[in-house]
């Protein structure tokens, strides 16, 4: 479903920004319990279309609303020649909390498991969004199908594991040089993000392209921004928009009106397209003349110099 937009499906923290999806994943683990009753019955669980890491199970997030959450790849289970395949899986949601897993079950949609979500927690990590663990149980629908495909008898709400879903944002994260950070430091300049950016070990800005739509040959647009402070001066630009054609990374927002902020330099930089997401990876960033100008008459110095590199974006959206 690429390019057809996702949204921040499950119900974020109070007081989290709102943000544009980009993909994501489920993670399934399966109860020791679980695991060893199905061994002891013959039965070989493989994931399909994914691998399994650590004991985990990672299902791709293909597309989201706010009723549900769709993934690829899925389970086959298998005894003595016969198997049942329970594929693209379906998070139902209602008001925000995940109830049930649908599946594909040969040419039917089946209900596979039904969810707990009642000890659920939801957290941000940055602008993502995590839920879990939740509680999976076998619905008595699989449990039936089962039981018919594979002569093995488990009740219908027999756990089956722990499953987390994280939701990430179509957003771009910056990783500030240390060597300016701590010139930056000995200027006494600081640098915060303005909402709805927010800042962890990197300074995230929730990009704004329709959809969530990515591409290194259009403009990639942002909300948020920077706000430098330092002797009790205040120099705030925002809603950064990369032209990657250009190489210039523009603040819609300064003192000066359009202010083209830090040069671009792609030449480095890694495109990749996992699943329905693209992702620009180590894209350089350096300080133009004119914002170099700007600091430099705001905080009374003459220590910002065109080319000063600021440090590396990473961008993850869709791919269109």
């Amino acid at each position: 479903m690429a390019g057809a937009g996702l949204t921040l499906a499950l119900a974020a923290p109070a007081g989290a920004q709102a943000a544009t999806a980009a993909g994501g994943h489920t993670d399934l683990s399966l109860a020791s319990k679980a695991a060893k009753a199905l061994k002891a019955a013959g039965v070989k669980v493989t994931p399909v279309g994914t691998k399994a890491v650590d004991g985990v199970i990672p299902f791709p997030v293909t597309g989201s609303s706010s009723t549900k959450i769709m993934h690829t790849g899925g389970l086959k289970l298998s005894r003595g020649g016969r198997s049942l395949t329970l594929s693209n899986f379906t998070i139902v949601l209602k008001k925000g909390a995940p109830v049930r897993i649908d599946a594909k079950a040969g040419s039917a949609k089946v209900t596979a498991f039904t969810l707990d979500a009642r000890k659920t927690k939801t957290t941000t990590a940055g602008l993502d969004t995590k839920v879990g663990p939740v509680t999976v149980k076998l619905s008595g629908v699989a449990a039936g199908a089962i039981k018919q495909r594979l002569g093995v008898a488990l009740p219908g709400g027999y756990t089956m594991g722990k499953a987390t879903v994280v939701l990430q944002s179509a957003a771009t994260a910056v990783t500030l040089d240390a060597g300016t950070a701590k010139v930056l430091m000995q200027l006494g300049v600081a640098v915060a993000p303005e909402a709805p950016a927010v800042a962890d070990s990197t300074i995230q800005f929730p990009v704004t392209n329709t959809g969530g739509v990515i591409s290194t040959k259009a403009p990639i647009t942002h909300s948020g921004g920077l706000v430098f402070s330092g002797a009790g001066k205040t120099l705030t630009v925002g809603d950064f928009t990369i032209d990657p054609v250009a190489g210039v990374l523009y603040a819609e927002r300064s003192p000066v009106g359009r202010l083209p902020l830090f040069g671009v330099d792609l030449s480095g930089a890694t495109v990749t397209t996992p699943g329905v997401q693209a992702v620009v990876s180590g894209a350089k960033l350096a300080l133009t003349a004119d914002a170099a100008g700007a600091l430099n008459a705001t905080f009374g110095v003459t220590a910002f110099t065109a080319g000063l590199a600021i440090g590396t974006a990473d961008v993850v959206g869709l791919a269109g």
